[in-house]
């Protein structure tokens, strides 16, 4: 930092502080706007990502952790936050929404991070075990419960027809036998726990 200050400003950073005012003139436009160069190379390697053109699965993955680590633990413990506020899909349409930077007390950001985390990771286990729940029921009996919604099943219990009467469409059909498959799977990986 004392390299770009001099190359800048050819005035170190004792130099600044000795000066009125010196740190708001002197230092912190060149800081800023080193972060946003920063926070700018990021964001780019965020939208060639999503633009598609680099189609390595594993190289994607790695870039973007990196992007990733660079958000949530190196801006973290230099008290900087910065929040994306662009989703993949606004980057894969090309639009450019910077994001949100903000200087903030080191310590707070870093015990907000870990709580982020512990949430994280309390939803995940929330999420696996209504999975091994959902798991314990069989395939043949995850529509019949659902008599308001139809009124007709062939012999693997798929609905046919709605709860007027109506047969379903293909699409729906589809979509319900998907759901089918998908519970055969976590039934199978129930059992097998079980065992």
């Amino acid at each position: 930092m004392e390299c770009i200050l001099k190359t800048t400003n050819q005035a170190s950073l004792s130099e600044s502080t000795c000066i009125p005012h010196g740190l708001e003139i002197n230092v912190w436009p060149v800081v800023l706007n080193f972060l946003h160069t920063l926070i700018s190379i990021r964001n780019t390697v965020r939208k060639v990502l999503s633009s598609g053109s680099i189609t390595d699965s594993l190289c994607k993955k790695r870039l973007y952790e990196a992007c990733d680590r660079f958000r949530d633990i190196d801006l973290v413990n230099a008290g900087i936050r910065l929040q994306d506020r662009a989703t993949a899909i606004d980057l894969s349409r090309g639009l450019d929404i910077s994001p949100f930077i903000g200087l903030v007390d080191k310590k707070f950001l870093i015990s907000g991070h870990s709580e982020s985390k512990t949430k994280r990771v309390e939803t995940k286990v929330i999420k696996e075990s209504v999975k091994q729940e959902t798991g314990r029921i069989p395939p043949s009996e995850l529509f019949l419960s659902e008599v308001d919604k139809y009124s007709k099943f062939d012999s693997k219990g798929i609905p046919t027809h709605d709860a007027s009467g109506n047969e379903l469409s293909k699409s729906a059909l589809k979509k319900l036998q998907k759901l089918y498959i998908a519970q055969e799977k976590r039934h199978a990986t129930f059992l097998k726990s079980k065992e």
